[in-house]
Order: C-alpha cells, then sequence, then structure tokens
C-alpha cells in the first residue's frame, strides 16, 4: 500500500541506479515463478526472474512495491529505513513471515501477510498494516503480542486479525500520535485488544473485540480489557466497536501516574455495543468526556458492570462534565465528586438524572 506524503529519500543501501528499486518488484523465496536470485539488479526483477528475500528489496531502497509470493521469510528488519516501500502478498496469496523489526523507521507498508511473531517498532511513523493475519501460540508469560509500539506517529491498521496472542496493538512509552485502528478483529487474547499509552489524536473504529480474557496458560490473575487507555492522552475516540465475550473499555491512569495532577482530555466513546460478562466502559479521571449512542448490556449483573464513572486516584484530575447521550444502558454506577449530564438514555439501573 503506498502512503502519501511520505519523504522520498533513498535509503545507504541502494548505492547505485541497478540496485536501486523503483515500481514494482518481485520475491519469490520458493522459485514458484522462476529461479530466484538476490544479486539481480533491480531492473532485471520480475515474476520470473525475481529475487529470494525481503531484506534484499529493502536494501535496494525507497519507492518499490514489493509482491511477495507464498513461502515462509524470516523476521525482516527495518532498521533506519526512511523512505517509501509497500510490501504485498501475491496476487491470491498469503505468505509468511515471521515479524518485522523497525527502529527509526519510516513509510513502509505490509499487506495480505500471515505474521507467527510479533512485529516490533520503535521510534516509528508513516507506516500501515492492511489485510494481516497474526496467529500466535500462547507461551504462558512469554506469550507474544500482534503490534507492540513504543513511541510512534502516522500509523494505520485495517482488516487485520491478531489472535492467541497477549496483546492485539501494545502502544508503549513514548506516545502514539495520530494512530488509526479501523476494521480489526482482535480474538482470543490473554491482555489487551489495543493498549494505548500517552495517547494522542487515536482513533479506535469498527473493530471487534471477541474472548478478550484473562488466561491462565498466559499470566494467571491478569486482567484483560478490550481497550485499556492510560493517561494522560488526548483527543482518543472509540466509534462503532463491537465487544463481546470480555470486558469493554477501561480508561485510566497507570498507579506509577496516579501523583500526576492531569487527566484524559477529548476523549469519545460513540456508536459502540458491549454485550461481555463485565463493564463496557469504566472511566477515571476524563473530564468532559462524551459517550454517546452506545449500547452497553452485558451479561453481568450488579454494580459496576454496565457503564462505571470512577473517582479520580490520588492527584489525577476528578472526570467533571461529563456528557452521556443517547445510550442503552444496563447498569450506572456514578462515584460521588463526578459531575455529569445526561439526555435521552435508557437506563435500567443506576441513577437517570
Amino acid at each position: 500500500m503506498c502512503l502519501a506524503g511520505l519523504s522520498l529519500a533513498v535509503t545507504s543501501c541502494a548505492t547505485d541506479s541497478s540496485n536501486a528499486a523503483t515500481g514494482t518488484v518481485v520475491v519469490d523465496g520458493q522459485s514458484l515463478g522462476g529461479r530466484c536470485w538476490d544479486a539481480r539488479p533491480a531492473a532485471d526483477v520480475s515474476v520470473h526472474k525475481p529475487w529470494c528475500s525481503l531484506a534484499r528489496a529493502a536494501d535496494a531502497g525507497s519507492g518499490a512495491t514489493v509482491l511477495v509470493r507464498a513461502g515462509t521469510y524470516p523476521r525482516l528488519s527495518l532498521d533506519g529505513f526512511h523512505g517509501k516501500i509497500a510490501f504485498r502478498g501475491y496476487r491470491g496469496e498469503r505468505p509468511t513471515i515471521q515479524g518485522i523489526a523497525a527502529t527509526n523507521a519510516s513509510g513502509y507498508s505490509f499487506s495480505g501477510f500471515r505474521f507467527t511473531g510479533e512485529n516490533d517498532m520503535t521510534n516509528v511513523s508513516d507506516f500501515s498494516f492492511v489485510d494481516n493475519q497474526s496467529r500466535l501460540k500462547p507461551r504462558g508469560d512469554q506469550t507474544l503480542s500482534g503490534y507492540l509500539v513504543t513511541g510512534g506517529s502516522n500509523g494505520l491498521w485495517q482488516r487485520n486479525t491478531v489472535s492467541n496472542g497477549w496483546m492485539g496493538v501494545h502502544f508503549r512509552w513514548g506516545g502514539a500520535k495520530n494512530m488509526r485502528i479501523l476494521d480489526n478483529r482482535f480474538q482470543r487474547l490473554g491482555g489487551e485488544g489495543v493498549h494505548i499509552q500517552q495517547g494522542e489524536r487515536v482513533l479506535v473504529a469498527r473493530n471487534r473485540f471477541v474472548d478478550i480474557l484473562p488466561r491462565a496458560d498466559m499470566v494467571p490473575g491478569a486482567h484483560a480489557d478490550a481497550v485499556q487507555c492510560l493517561g494522560p492522552s488526548r483527543n482518543v475516540v472509540f466509534d462503532g466497536n463491537e465487544v463481546s465475550g470480555g470486558r469493554g473499555f477501561m480508561i485510566q491512569f497507570a498507579p506509577a501516574d496516579y501523583g500526576m495532577r492531569a487527566a484524559q482530555t477529548g476523549m469519545v466513546v460513540r456508536n459502540n455495543v458491549f454485550t461481555g460478562p463485565d463493564f463496557g466502559i469504566r472511566v477515571f479521571s476524563a473530564p468532559g468526556i462524551r459517550i454517546l449512542h452506545n449500547r452497553v448490556w452485558g451479561s453481568g449483573v450488579g454494580p459496576h458492570s454496565g457503564v462505571d464513572l470512577q473517582a479520580a486516584v490520588g492527584s489525577n484530575l476528578q472526570t467533571t462534565g461529563a456528557v452521556l447521550r443517547n445510550n442503552v444502558i444496563k447498569q450506572l454506577d456514578v462515584a460521588p465528586g463526578v459531575t455529569y449530564s445526561t439526555v435521552h438514555n435508557r437506563i435500567h439501573s443506576g441513577p437517570r438524572r
């Protein structure tokens, strides 16, 4: 997939025009269409004269769409890559990669692959993953996540599947700025479907979160949420997602940050459906949060099983001025000190003012 607006700088790996890949090139490690050879000049590469490795295509520099034939490829390093390169599964085929590692990199995209390992990215920007599958295996506390991001901006995940791992998309420290997570399926995970930390302008929309539950074969006693958003984050929007078989959205601060006089700001939770056995939306320290047009009607009963507006912890700022509008809520719980307004909600149990 080509990404608009990216730098066209060629990496230092491309030393001359015969090695620089532009246009469309082919990688075929199994030599399905013709004998592969990595020493072949880029200008000669075709379906019948392919390269053998993904690394060869990456080393050829910026500007290429890389069509990848079926087969299993080793872990790919994109450390230091800055340019524009699009890896795509060859039509009708889904090649397997053992994951990617990218540090201080930008301008790459992957579409149509099966990942068997974690995609680990640090200080990255202008990237995308579309229509990929990550089918992971539980390995106790060493269980991998689909995507691990430590500092990133301008990223897209769309129509991907992550199953049987620890987390789906795991943003850690370093910030997550201008991220879009759209139309994905996160299933049978033992941690979070999406974990956001220090998010800024993050959109989580139209995803399916299925059976995101604590798993004894990963980390016994750990909690699991469809999405956990740790503050302080700004302008994070959850729109049109479906959550079944597990807990919903947790909006909070980590214990290490309870001493911060800060809050989550610009939060919007709208058009989502929650049918799991626990809470749908649990909120700490999010003044002005807008909770709109959601259906929170899971199988749980009793306190804290629906929409739960909790009191601030430590020095974190209180949730004030929250807006609940046009929701269907099985159970609403509001802690003392939290201020909110409700308009046209259907609330089965809890305050209705």
